[in-house]
Protein backbone atom coordinates (compact mmCIF):
# COMPACT_ATOMS: atom_id res chain seq x y z
CA UNK A 1 0.00 0.00 0.00
CA UNK A 2 1.37 3.00 -1.55
CA UNK A 3 0.39 6.32 1.17
CA UNK A 4 0.31 9.64 -1.62
CA UNK A 5 -1.69 11.85 0.92
CA UNK A 6 -2.19 12.53 4.67
CA UNK A 7 -3.28 15.38 6.76
CA UNK A 8 -3.86 15.47 10.62
CA UNK A 9 -6.43 18.50 11.59
CA UNK A 10 -7.05 18.99 15.36
CA UNK A 11 -9.93 21.49 16.84
CA UNK A 12 -8.48 25.45 16.28
CA UNK A 13 -11.22 27.00 16.84
CA UNK A 14 -11.35 29.78 19.35
CA UNK A 15 -14.92 30.27 19.86
CA UNK A 16 -15.51 26.77 20.77
CA UNK A 17 -12.65 26.33 23.36
CA UNK A 18 -13.59 29.85 24.98
CA UNK A 19 -17.15 27.99 25.35
CA UNK A 20 -15.50 25.02 26.33
CA UNK A 21 -13.58 26.50 28.80
CA UNK A 22 -16.77 28.50 30.26
CA UNK A 23 -18.72 25.56 30.75
CA UNK A 24 -16.24 23.91 32.12
CA UNK A 25 -15.93 26.50 34.85
CA UNK A 26 -19.23 26.78 35.36
CA UNK A 27 -19.45 22.84 35.89
CA UNK A 28 -16.43 23.08 38.50
CA UNK A 29 -17.85 26.14 39.99
CA UNK A 30 -21.70 24.17 40.67
CA UNK A 31 -19.54 20.93 41.57
CA UNK A 32 -17.36 23.16 44.51
CA UNK A 33 -20.50 24.36 45.45
CA UNK A 34 -22.34 21.28 45.93
CA UNK A 35 -19.42 19.35 47.68
CA UNK A 36 -19.40 22.40 50.47
CA UNK A 37 -23.09 22.29 50.87
CA UNK A 38 -22.64 18.06 51.24
CA UNK A 39 -20.12 19.20 53.86
CA UNK A 40 -21.68 21.69 55.86
CA UNK A 41 -25.01 18.81 55.53
CA UNK A 42 -22.50 16.22 56.34
CA UNK A 43 -25.21 15.50 59.26
CA UNK A 44 -27.89 14.69 56.68
CA UNK A 45 -27.28 10.96 56.11
CA UNK A 46 -28.37 11.66 52.02
CA UNK A 47 -26.13 13.24 50.36
CA UNK A 48 -26.10 13.21 46.58
CA UNK A 49 -22.99 11.57 44.91
CA UNK A 50 -24.36 12.17 41.42
CA UNK A 51 -24.97 16.17 41.82
CA UNK A 52 -21.13 16.03 43.35
CA UNK A 53 -19.47 13.87 40.26
CA UNK A 54 -21.74 14.87 37.42
CA UNK A 55 -20.40 18.49 37.09
CA UNK A 56 -17.02 17.30 37.80
CA UNK A 57 -16.77 14.61 35.11
CA UNK A 58 -18.53 16.92 32.34
CA UNK A 59 -16.37 19.83 33.35
CA UNK A 60 -13.10 17.56 33.45
CA UNK A 61 -14.02 15.35 30.61
CA UNK A 62 -15.55 17.63 27.64
CA UNK A 63 -12.55 19.67 27.34
CA UNK A 64 -10.30 16.34 27.76
CA UNK A 65 -12.46 14.60 25.26
CA UNK A 66 -12.83 17.23 22.92
CA UNK A 67 -8.73 18.54 22.99
CA UNK A 68 -8.97 14.85 22.04
CA UNK A 69 -10.32 14.82 18.39
CA UNK A 70 -8.62 14.36 15.55
CA UNK A 71 -9.29 14.27 12.14
CA UNK A 72 -6.32 11.95 9.95
CA UNK A 73 -6.97 11.88 6.11
CA UNK A 74 -5.43 9.54 4.13
CA UNK A 75 -4.45 8.89 0.29
CA UNK A 76 -3.23 5.25 -0.11
CA UNK A 77 -2.98 3.90 -4.26
CA UNK A 78 -6.50 2.32 -3.33
CA UNK A 79 -8.46 4.08 -0.87
CA UNK A 80 -9.45 7.44 1.03
CA UNK A 81 -9.31 6.70 4.55
CA UNK A 82 -10.88 9.55 7.21
CA UNK A 83 -9.78 8.52 11.08
CA UNK A 84 -11.74 10.88 13.47
CA UNK A 85 -10.24 9.82 16.67
CA UNK A 86 -12.10 8.68 19.03
CA UNK A 87 -15.34 8.43 17.06
CA UNK A 88 -14.67 6.26 13.96
CA UNK A 89 -12.97 5.61 10.62
CA UNK A 90 -14.57 5.93 7.04
CA UNK A 91 -12.62 4.35 4.11
CA UNK A 92 -13.86 4.58 0.52
CA UNK A 93 -12.57 2.74 -2.37
CA UNK A 94 -10.93 5.65 -4.96
CA UNK A 95 -12.30 3.17 -8.08
CA UNK A 96 -16.04 3.90 -6.93
CA UNK A 97 -15.62 7.48 -7.51
CA UNK A 98 -18.01 9.05 -10.16
CA UNK A 99 -16.76 13.18 -9.69
CA UNK A 100 -15.17 14.86 -7.42
CA UNK A 101 -14.60 18.82 -7.17
CA UNK A 102 -13.11 21.34 -4.58
CA UNK A 103 -15.21 23.54 -2.99
CA UNK A 104 -15.85 26.29 -0.41
CA UNK A 105 -18.13 25.31 1.73
CA UNK A 106 -20.08 27.02 4.68
CA UNK A 107 -19.98 24.31 7.30
CA UNK A 108 -22.64 25.79 9.72
CA UNK A 109 -25.03 26.95 6.96
CA UNK A 110 -24.69 23.25 5.19
CA UNK A 111 -24.12 21.53 7.76
CA UNK A 112 -25.02 22.96 11.24
CA UNK A 113 -21.19 23.24 12.32
CA UNK A 114 -17.97 21.09 12.31
CA UNK A 115 -17.17 17.62 13.32
CA UNK A 116 -19.11 14.37 11.12
CA UNK A 117 -22.08 16.17 9.84
CA UNK A 118 -24.44 14.57 7.82
CA UNK A 119 -26.73 17.15 5.38
CA UNK A 120 -30.00 16.53 3.56
CA UNK A 121 -27.86 14.93 0.34
CA UNK A 122 -24.37 14.06 1.62
CA UNK A 123 -22.27 13.61 4.77
CA UNK A 124 -19.09 15.69 5.45
CA UNK A 125 -16.11 15.44 7.78
CA UNK A 126 -14.41 18.79 9.11
CA UNK A 127 -12.57 20.20 12.10
CA UNK A 128 -12.24 23.59 10.84
CA UNK A 129 -12.49 26.16 7.98
CA UNK A 130 -14.32 26.21 4.51
CA UNK A 131 -12.48 24.34 1.86
CA UNK A 132 -12.35 21.03 0.99
CA UNK A 133 -13.35 18.37 -1.50
CA UNK A 134 -16.36 16.91 -2.54
CA UNK A 135 -16.33 13.53 -3.55
CA UNK A 136 -19.69 11.97 -5.50
CA UNK A 137 -19.62 7.76 -5.52
CA UNK A 138 -21.37 5.54 -8.35
CA UNK A 139 -23.82 4.40 -5.79
CA UNK A 140 -25.11 8.05 -5.33
CA UNK A 141 -23.36 9.22 -1.79
CA UNK A 142 -21.67 12.41 -1.23
CA UNK A 143 -18.99 13.01 0.75
CA UNK A 144 -16.78 16.16 1.88
CA UNK A 145 -13.53 16.26 3.18
CA UNK A 146 -12.65 19.77 4.47
CA UNK A 147 -9.09 20.10 4.56
CA UNK A 148 -6.13 22.96 4.77
CA UNK A 149 -4.66 21.23 1.66
CA UNK A 150 -7.62 20.74 -0.36
CA UNK A 151 -5.30 20.95 -3.56
CA UNK A 152 -3.03 18.58 -2.41
CA UNK A 153 -6.19 16.14 -1.70
CA UNK A 154 -7.65 16.70 -4.96
CA UNK A 155 -4.23 15.77 -6.88
CA UNK A 156 -3.76 13.25 -4.96
CA UNK A 157 -7.42 11.61 -5.47
CA UNK A 158 -7.31 12.47 -9.33
CA UNK A 159 -3.90 11.30 -10.32
CA UNK A 160 -4.22 7.93 -8.56
CA UNK A 161 -3.75 5.14 -10.69
CA UNK A 162 -6.63 3.45 -9.25
CA UNK A 163 -9.39 6.09 -10.19
CA UNK A 164 -11.43 6.31 -12.94
CA UNK A 165 -9.84 7.31 -16.45
CA UNK A 166 -12.43 9.99 -16.48
CA UNK A 167 -10.95 11.91 -13.29
CA UNK A 168 -7.15 11.42 -14.31
CA UNK A 169 -8.20 13.72 -17.18
CA UNK A 170 -9.94 16.59 -15.08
Amino acid sequence: MKFLFEEKQKCNLKAVWILIIAVSCSMFTVSIIEINSAIHAAKSTSINYFGLIFPLFIGAGLPLFLYSLTMITTVTDSHIVIKYFPVGKAVMKIEDIQSIEMRTYEALNEFGGWGIKYGFKKKCYTMSGNEGVEIKFKDGRCILIGSHKNNELYNAITKNEAAPRALSSI
